[in-house]
């Protein structure tokens, strides 16, 4: 049960980077993209995201910073081990750090 739940999500997050970034998707393959979306999904929850919000922001951070990004950037390694944090406010912390870094990265 819990590998079609899984697939849903991977379909509903694939769906979801299309349309922020249908270029990019694209231009993957459609069973490595795939692949690689369930092995993020698999890494958010061992980083404690149980919903799809949470889950679905992990992987598009992952999409957007590239992968391992939760153990290369210390500030985002800092984040997700906190305990004292809920899987919401770590979740809507990595949203708001992709767009205080790419909005610093366009100013220049």
């Amino acid at each position: 049960m819990e590998h079609l739940a899984n697939d849903g999500m991977t379909s509903r997050i694939i769906a979801t980077l299309r349309e922020k970034f249908p270029m990019e998707i694209d231009a993957e393959d459609s069973q490595r993209l795939s692949q690689t979306v369930r092995e993020q999904i698999i890494l958010a929850r061992r980083h404690g995201f149980a919903s799809e919000y949470g889950v679905a922001t992990f992987v598009a951070t992952a999409w957007m910073l590239g992968l391992g990004f939760d153990k290369k950037i210390p500030a985002v390694a800092e984040c997700l081990a906190r305990e004292d944090m809920s899987e919401e406010d770590r979740a809507l912390w990595l949203e708001q750090f992709c767009v205080l870094l790419f909005t610093k990265l366009a100013e220049g």
